[in-house]
This record gives C-alpha cells, sequence and structure tokens, in this order.
C-alpha cells in the first residue's frame, strides 16, 4: 500500500517542483519602456530597480549600460554620476533615436569639417561634438559619430588627434579629414 501511495505521489511531487513561482518577475522591456520612464535625475540603482540589471556595462571614462530589447535594438545609457544620454540603438549599432542627448546639434559632415582642429584635446571634442557613440580602439581611442546621414565620423585620438576620417555605413573610407 504504502508503494501504491508513493507511487501516486511522486508525479505530483515532480509537477509541484517543477511549477513556476509567482514571485519571480522579469521585467518587460521596450524602446516605450524607456521613452516614458526613463529620467534624467536617476541613479543607477533607480535605473536598475527600473529596468533590471543591464546585459552589458562598457565605456571608457564612462559608464555605458547595455539594455537588450525584446526586438533585437539596444538601450545605451552613458552614465557616470548621472545619465549623460540614452539612445536607442539597431542591431548594427546605429541610431534609431535619441531618449536624452547630451548634444543638440544635428552632426553632419560640414559641421566636423568646420569645427574639428587638430591640437583639440578630448574634453574640447566632447565640447564641440558631444560624446561619441561608440570608442573603436585598442591602443588608441577611435571615437565613433554617427552623422545624421548615417555615415560615421571616426577620431583616432590619445593624447592628441593622430586622425579624423569620413566612412560609409560598411565602414568603408570616404575621405580623410585631418
Amino acid at each position: 500500500m504504502k508503494i501504491q501511495i508513493y507511487l501516486f505521489l511522486l508525479p505530483l511531487f515532480f509537477l509541484l517542483s517543477c511549477s513556476k513561482g509567482d514571485d519571480v518577475s522579469i521585467p518587460v522591456i521596450t524602446y516605450s519602456s524607456f521613452k516614458e520612464n526613463l529620467k534624467l535625475d536617476m541613479t543607477y540603482n533607480t535605473i536598475v530597480e527600473k529596468f533590471g540589471t543591464p546585459s552589458n556595462d562598457f565605456g571608457s571614462g564612462i559608464h555605458i549600460y547595455v539594455y537588450q530589447l525584446l526586438d533585437s535594438t539596444e538601450i545605451w545609457i552613458g552614465y557616470s554620476d548621472k545619465i549623460i544620454y540614452a539612445r536607442h540603438l539597431d542591431a548594427n549599432h546605429c541610431l534609431l533615436n535619441s531618449i536624452f542627448e547630451d548634444f543638440d546639434i544635428p552632426l553632419t559632415i560640414d559641421y566636423f569639417k568646420d569645427n574639428i582642429d587638430s591640437e583639440m584635446d578630448y574634453a574640447s571634442i566632447i565640447e564641440k561634438f558631444g560624446i561619441p557613440l561608440n570608442d573603436l580602439g585598442s591602443g588608441i581611442h577611435i571615437y565613433v559619430y554617427q552623422l545624421v546621414d548615417f555615415t560615421e565620423v571616426w577620431i583616432g585620438f590619445t593624447d592628441k588627434i593622430f586622425y579624423v576620417k569620413h566612412m560609409d555605413k560598411n565602414h568603408q573610407l570616404i575621405e580623410n579629414i585631418i
């Protein structure tokens, strides 16, 4: 009789042990979630409370918190002691939308040509062009700025500017600026 009771209870035990509890909730995050709920005054802890832990954290000088969205796009939040920017990027890291931006002037190749100077330091670059979208460098920094036409400007930099290149969407050289 005991064996029959155990055999009866065994499947029930497995069923209960495999069921998911209601106390675990994974936040569903979309671009609209960030657009509607992300605030410039949020701390890292409030960002994590609202949107969960970022899937990645990289950056050079600042944190860049990366959130993977359901549609395979990403939210990048540039953060030091406050939010500097929040950007919505596609799978190729092309800018789709700016939620918050540190820089309000549309970036064009003419703007770069008129304002870049080989003697600029990092602070001057940021002041003129904002925080770069990416830093591709290994050994030197290669600051990447996406322009309004979706081409890019790459600035090779250590303690001075080594080069400035205008690149197409496939990362092929269009022209050397410096």
